[in-house]
């Protein structure tokens, strides 16, 4: 769990509700294609296409991965470290596979996140998840802590690790059964390990904890962009 929290320093205090760290293949926001560190904002729609996938990071740290053929859309999103109560993120799985890191929000209160899908909801209560949605069935794995499934009128179904939860959104059946942690963790774990074994991952962590004991944020945010980008970078090359 430890390496898989590096991810979370890549980003830090910047105006956007969030940016694009790694794109690959046909990726698009709002109909444009794409573009490396551009800005992604509350109500902006991020497809990914059959040989596309995209990794944003967003204001509070946290980090979206969306798969090929996959659709979300970042309903609401609103981050303040000085004003806590003030933050939301909402964001609404339309189609396909969304992996989520939490970040600063989701810590804070973890009632200010919600990923959606059809007529369910999501809720965060851990760290590391990967939601699937089909137009019908919903499906959450948890990689780290919880997941909760709720839909209308019925309790929340929690999902702990090692279990995947499941949630027909036209009947409003669920179901949890035993299965093994998503696989973009443990991917992540050694992406971090092999990254950190390099001397341009070495260099960025240096930066990153530099800036961090001094007080220096450009040198840490600098370093943990680094650092994010060599991560993600050895992940796709896997």
């Amino acid at each position: 769990m430890g390496a898989l929290m590096v991810l979370m320093f890549s980003a830090n205090t910047f105006a956007a509700a969030g940016k694009i760290l790694l794109t690959r293949g046909d990726v698009t926001v709002n109909g444009q294609a794409a573009v490396l560190q551009g800005q992604v904002e509350k109500g902006d729609i991020i497809k990914a296409g059959s040989d596309g996938s995209a990794t944003v990071v967003m204001s509070d740290n946290s980090v979206l991965n969306i798969v090929a053929n996959s659709e979300i859309a970042i309903e609401d999103f609103v981050y303040s470290a000085a004003a806590p109560g003030s933050n939301k993120a909402d964001i609404n799985i339309v189609k396909g596979t969304l992996r989520y890191v939490s970040g600063g929000i989701a810590k804070a209160d973890p009632d200010k996140v919600s990923l959606r899908a059809g007529t369910a909801t999501i809720g965060i209560r851990g760290t590391a998840i990967e939601a699937s949605f089909d137009g019908i069935s919903v499906s959450v794995n948890t990689g780290l802590g919880l997941a909760t499934i709720t839909m209308p009128g019925r309790p929340p179904m929690t999902v702990a690790v090692g279990n995947a939860g499941t949630a027909n959104t036209q009947t409003g059946d669920t179901s949890v059964a035993p299965a093994p942690a998503p696989a973009f963790v443990a991917a992540a774990q050694s992406a971090v390990e092999a990254t950190l074994a390099t001397d341009a991952g070495e260099s960025a962590a240096t930066d990153l904890i530099g800036g961090l004991i001094t007080g220096d944020a450009a040198q840490a945010d600098s370093g943990g962009d680094d650092l994010a980008v060599l991560v993600v970078a050895t992940m796709s090359a896997n």
